[in-house]
Parts: C-alpha cells; structure tokens; sequence
C-alpha cells in the first residue's frame, strides 16, 4: 500500500463519520516495513505519540485494535486493552498468549467496545 492508498483510505473513514456527526482529532501510522522502528507495531512507539500529544496518561488511554500485535503494542505502552473481532473471526483472541489474553477485553465489534469503556466508567 503506497502513502497515498493509506491518505485515501483515512479521507474515505473521515468523510463516512463526518456524515453521521462523528470525528477524529488525530490519526497516527508508520510508513515503514521496519520492525526495528519504534512506530511498527507491536512496538509502542505511536501510542506513546499520541498520549504525549493529546496529554493524557497510559491509565485514561483505552487501546482498541484487532490483532495480537495491537495488543501487545498497548500493553507495552501499559494501556487499557480492547480487541476487536477480526476478519479472522475469534483466532486473534482465542490463540492469544495466555499472560496477555488475561489484560484484554473481548468484543465482536466498536459497538461493544464503546459498550465495554462505558461500563468501566460506572
């Protein structure tokens, strides 16, 4: 995928949730192969960025991503953890290392992840 795929990609996301009243304030990639670069997930490298940018810490921060690498890159920036079912069906989650599996919430989609992040503010 070139940068440009990538920028059409986020411009096709931002139109659909401008059109139901939705937003994002910052999108986040590495553009690199490189696992050696702080960025590439599972590193942490963009969670951090992001916590820096927005100034909130690692305990206000709920990471939702949909493969194991996702969560290991939140667990390593020590954020609250959410997995989200994949094109893969239930493997991610079902496969995953056991110490990891015990931080992560489980859900079929961003509904039930709102749905999860709402229950633990109550």
């Amino acid at each position: 995928m070139t940068e440009q795929d990538l920028t059409d990609i986020h411009d096709k996301m931002l139109s659909e949730l401008h059109r139901y009243g939705g937003d994002i304030d910052r999108i986040a990639y590495c553009p690199t192969y490189d696992d050696n670069d702080p960025r590439r997930k599972p590193n942490p490298g963009m969670l951090l960025e992001l916590m820096e940018y927005f100034k909130v810490s690692a305990d206000e921060t709920v990471f939702i991503g949909d493969y194991e690498r996702d969560m290991v890159a939140g667990e390593r920036a020590c954020c609250h953890l959410i997995l989200i079912k994949n094109k893969h069906g239930t493997g991610e989650y079902d496969n995953m290392n056991p110490t990891l599996k015990e931080k992560v919430a489980y859900t079929d989609d961003l509904l039930g992840a709102y749905e999860i992040v709402d229950s633990w503010n109550n």
